[in-house]
């Protein structure tokens, strides 16, 4: 009788893969698969198993491939087919329909927030996003932009035995002031990793590496199969390191909120922020459903941190090269500075942020080229039909392709890979999904003014004193070619940020 059920369990298995398989296979031949040979087992999984510099370039080839095919193209990751989506309507149905994001491709960033709210799975991220997104309202983080400026006049000022002192790399010292208004505005205290070295900006380096490295990596793609790897034994150690540190903060937090007049001065050794902190706004707005756990409450900080410190410092990196490349764009920035400053040397406020129209152009260039996120993955658990009437089955893969999306000719123009900040202030867009550089829908980023108010405050107090400049010696056709990428936690200049800076005359 046991023989006999299993017997049965297993043809209608079979049945079942070889349905789903041939739903696949007629999807397959109706989009098209990418120009590259498919090895056996495998498929094209191949393809990704290589340098992050030629990830990237595979990036760029499934962006140009689906491109040619109407915003879709397919290919096979073993036995799962992944649909490329370059096509904005196709993009905006995908990501108001799928909610689920496919796991499998996560596991780097998963393994350090655990089931924080921008990887969770559906079910915790719909309760959760509802606590999360009244943090984040422009009232909140207007209350930001004081931290953000005392927080980019430090890096002025550590920028200082830079200028005039040729080619240097400018991403560490960006990356150390998001990580600095990062931890002020997320945690309530300041760390002043731009001064001072410490063990976690140390292990917030670590993971930020070792997670770029596991994701680049098949045989590190599983939990499983990291842990027994030599490299997880030092990886733990950096995250148990930051888990403690967030975690007695919490509870430091918790004694706060009990007895306020008890707890004043400063906070696991470090000096209080002035101002309200994402943590504490977390567990104000969940106290009326019994508020968030120890756990969440680590979950949703280590995603700030994440996303917060890295996204930030890349799309500020990017725009400081890319106005150190075109002289033309770099000037007009500064005389819109020069019209909201004049020759003061006030802090920036909230008030100004609003009149940095043509600064804003540039930031949203820099990410229309350079998307700190290139690529988003959605889960298809059920058939689905998009607007060009192609039905996605189920089990497939959406790969929506956002370096595609921003260079898809049909809503950019001719002139898709040029840096043209004048193209955000000639009117609206064609189609509000074609500019998404944190996502959209309801699943979107639900920091993105925080981290456009982040990089135009950093900007304006660099471009407000000092002149970039490009590295030494190139030519003016070096200048305006595109920029080599390499595929990390987020995407990164293959040559290293490198620019130079001189002081401006006051």
């Amino acid at each position: 009788m046991i023989w006999y059920l299993l017997l049965t369990m297993i043809v209608a298995w079979r049945l079942y893969a070889s349905l789903k398989e041939k739903k696949l296979n007629k999807l397959a031949k109706e989009i098209g698969l990418i120009d590259k040979p498919m090895m056996p087992i495998l498929g094209h999984a191949y393809l990704f198993l290589s340098t992050r510099k030629e990830i990237m370039k595979l990036f760029e080839f499934l962006a140009e491939e689906s491109s040619r095919h109407r915003g879709l193209i397919g290919f096979w990751n073993i036995n799962r087919l992944l649909v490329n989506i370059t096509d904005p309507e196709a993009t905006e149905f995908l990501l108001k329909t799928c909610l689920s994001k496919d796991h499998g491709l996560l596991r780097g960033p998963l393994m350090f927030t655990g089931n924080g709210s921008i990887f969770a799975p559906v079910n915790i991220w719909r309760p959760r996003r509802k606590i999360l997104a009244p943090t984040f309202s422009m009232k909140n983080l207007n209350m930001f932009v004081n931290v953000f400026a005392d927080q980019t006049a430090v890096m002025g000022n550590q920028l200082a035995p830079k200028a005039g002192a040729g080619d240097f790399s400018v991403f560490k010292y960006v990356a150390n002031y998001t990580f600095d208004a990062v931890c002020e505005t997320a945690l309530g205290i300041q760390i002043q990793s731009q001064i001072k070295q410490n063990s976690f900006v140390n292990a917030i380096d670590e993971i930020f590496r070792m997670t770029g490295d596991r994701m680049n990596s098949f045989t590190a793609r599983h939990d499983f199969m990291y842990r027994m790897m030599p490299c997880f034994k030092q990886y733990d150690k950096q995250r148990q390191l930051l888990y403690r540190f967030v975690n007695e903060i919490i509870q430091i937090k918790r004694e706060e909120a009990a007895k306020p007049a008890e707890c004043a001065g400063t906070l696991h050794g470090f000096k209080k922020s002035k101002v309200p902190s994402f943590l504490e706004m977390i567990m104000e707005h969940s106290g009326s459903i019994g508020g968030y756990t120890d756990l969440e409450l680590r979950e949703e900080t280590m995603v700030i941190i994440l996303a917060g410190t890295d996204t930030s410092a890349v799309g500020t990196s990017f725009a400081l090269v890319m106005m150190s490349r075109y002289e033309e764009v770099q000037k007009k920035v500064y005389e819109e500075l020069k019209g909201v400053f004049g020759d003061s040397n006030r802090t920036i406020t909230a008030a100004d942020l609003p009149s940095l129209k043509y600064l804003e152009a540039v930031i949203k260039e820099t990410l229309r080229l350079y998307p700190p996120v290139p690529v988003i993955v959605r889960e298809v658990d059920r058939d689905v039909t998009l607007p060009s009437g192609v039905t996605l089955v189920k089990d497939v893969t959406a790969f929506i392709n956002i370096l595609g999306i921003h260079r898809n000719r049909e809503y950019w123009g001719d002139d898709a890979d040029d840096f043209r900040p004048e193209r955000f202030l000639e009117g609206p867009l064609k189609h509000p999904n074609q500019f998404i550089p944190f996502s959209n829908g309801v699943r979107n980023c639900l920091g993105y003014q925080y981290a456009m108010m982040s990089m135009k405050t950093a900007l304006s107090s660099v471009l407000r004193r000092y002149s970039i400049l490009p590295p030494d010696g190139m030519d003016p056709e070096q200048l305006k070619k595109p920029l080599r990428l390499e595929y990390d936690v987020s995407i990164k200049h293959v040559d290293k940020f490198i620019i130079r800076i001189e002081k401006r005359n006051s």
